[in-house]
């Protein structure tokens, strides 16, 4: 006898499937149904951090965006934070005796008493600068009197003469001074009535004065007035 397809039974089977189904749903474990609202609320929690981070993200670039551009409307941003009311900072005091308790040297470079702790790059360089010898300092104009030690005329509105040559090493030695403190983040000293800008401002338009009528001026006329003064930073 050949297999054939019963008809009659085509019913009774979807019925049972039908059973068998609904059977199955309903004896779902309660532990599987707990897991999974479980899962949902963590994912909610993973994108609802995720979102606060971000947000806090461009909320603090946009900060950065907006100090920068405030920034940029000054030649330096550390300038800013250089001054006798800056945390840390020292100054050097009002005379020779004050900046010697202070623990402060003279750094003929700048012409002024500062801190220890002030970079004091390019020193050296400038020192021997003059020819391999010292730059001089004189009483009065017409370089009629030494000053052997300048570091003990600083104060009370003392001031002494130097030399055109001196002047232009000064500012040049300074402007190196001044990119390397830039790229090292160390302090540069200056004193209150002048800020480092305006020196530079001020060295810059010596160079190019000099460079423009050079060689009619003589570098070697003492007119430069040279008062020196005592920093912080």
């Amino acid at each position: 006898m050949g297999y054939h397809e019963d008809d009659m039974d085509d019913s009774p089977l979807l019925e049972d499937e039908l059973l068998a189904k609904k059977n199955s749903n309903t004896n779902i474990p309660p532990w599987s149904v707990s897991r999974t609202k479980t899962s949902k609320h963590y994912r909610n929690i993973v994108v609802a951090c995720a979102l606060s981070c971000l947000t806090t993200a461009l909320l603090m670039f946009a900060g950065y965006i907006v100090a920068r551009r405030q920034s940029l409307g000054k030649p330096f941003l550390w300038e800013a934070y250089i001054g006798p009311q800056r945390p840390g900072s020292i100054h050097c005091g009002a005379s020779v005796e004050e900046a010697q308790a202070n623990d402060c040297f003279f750094d003929q470079l700048s012409m002024q008493w500062q801190p220890k702790k002030c970079t004091q790059s390019y020193l050296d360089d400038y020192m021997t600068a003059n020819d391999g010898g010292a730059f001089l300092y004189w009483t009065d104009r017409h370089a009629s009197s030494r000053i052997d030690d300048p570091s003990l005329h600083v104060g009370g509105g003392q001031i002494f003469w130097t030399s055109r040559r001196n002047h232009i090493f000064h500012c040049q030695y300074n402007l190196y001074r001044l990119v390397h403190a830039l790229k090292t983040g160390e302090y540069v000293a200056h004193a209150e009535e002048q800020s480092v800008t305006d020196h530079m401002h001020h060295c810059i338009r010596e160079i190019t004065s000099f460079a423009l009528l050079s060689p009619a001026r003589d570098l070697e006329i003492t007119d430069i007035i040279t008062e020196p003064s005592f920093a912080f930073c």
